[in-house]
């Protein structure tokens, strides 16, 4: 496959416990960042690399069993790499979106101390969540400047997360159609819980209580290896190993929670969500859709 146009993956030992690494072209062959950990700063992998058409593993990780998710840049998901100013501006992606982001992740490229910023359309334009923590969406109008995101672009404000004077930064920005789809559902501690919608099967699916004390949760399931549901579960925010206690099923449709857990279906707490790679259902002509 090709990733001529650029891509970002991201890397996770399955069998044990391990940091969340991504990688992508725009930054360079070896960096490297932690998507659980705000206090790692960029840092290069030995001979591992993604460039051209090929993904290489790095000598540094660990011998086991991972799982590897990649996003090709395009009119579904862009990469910007900035420099801050401390003042508020808005930063423009190398080609239009097909929808406003969905999501945008911030990270300062060489920070030991803050970043790890999450908008989600949910949540709204006047604060985010840290993809690190299980806190709850936090109001703070300097990290987008109480803006929302457009199909060309997304505006950062004043604060040292996002937009620090001199500094370097990397956002990841996933648009709202095609293989993306983000929104939210309520919780209702009942072991038939809500149905998500996404119009078709995907590949994985993360969710987060907009609540404190509630971790991050990713549904990847080709990662499945007792096959079919209930789909196993990993903690983004954490370096913990994959867990198979039941929580939801993934379907044709999208996702059936099937838990009365408070960190997946807490009575009456908005839960956002992210469906990555909703499988389509074509004919290989003009004529598409999702899966039904």
């Amino acid at each position: 496959t090709s990733v001529s146009g650029g891509a970002m993956a991201r890397i996770k030992r399955t069998d044990s416990t391990g940091a969340w690494y991504v990688v992508d072209t725009v930054r360079g062959a070896l960096p490297h960042i932690k998507w659980n950990d705000e206090t790692f700063a960029e840092a290069n992998f030995s001979d591992g690399s993604l460039t051209g058409t090929t993904l290489t593993l790095s000598s540094d990780l660990a011998t086991g069993t991972y799982v590897i998710e990649v996003f090709y840049v395009g009119v579904y998901f862009q990469i910007q790499s900035y420099t801050g100013t401390g003042v508020a501006k808005t930063e423009t992606f190398g080609s239009a979106l097909d929808t406003a982001p969905g999501m945008v992740f911030v990270k300062q490229r060489l920070s030991t101390v803050d970043g790890h910023i999450v908008y989600h359309e949910a949540t709204g334009n006047t604060g985010g969540m840290r993809a690190n923590s299980t806190a709850a969406f936090l109001t703070n109008s300097v990290w987008f400047n109480n803006t929302s995101p457009t199909t060309t672009g997304f505006t950062v404000g004043t604060g040292t997360s996002t937009n620090q004077n001199t500094k370097t930064f990397i956002a990841y920005a996933w648009a709202n159609s095609g293989p993306y789809a983000f929104g939210s559902y309520t919780g209702n501690a009942n072991a038939d819980g809500p149905m998500i919608n996404v119009g078709g099967y995907p590949t994985t699916m993360l969710q987060k209580p907009v609540s404190s004390g509630t971790n991050w949760v990713l549904y990847p399931s080709l990662m499945d290896v007792e096959g079919g549901n209930p789909i196993d579960y990993m903690l983004p925010n954490s370096t913990a190993a994959a867990s198979n206690p039941g929580l939801v099923d993934l379907v044709s449709t999208g996702m059936k929670v099937r838990t009365t857990a408070g960190s997946v279906n807490p009575s009456g707490v908005e839960v956002i969500y992210g469906a990555f790679g909703i499988q389509p259902l074509t004919d290989g002509a003009i004529n598409q859709g999702r899966a039904k």
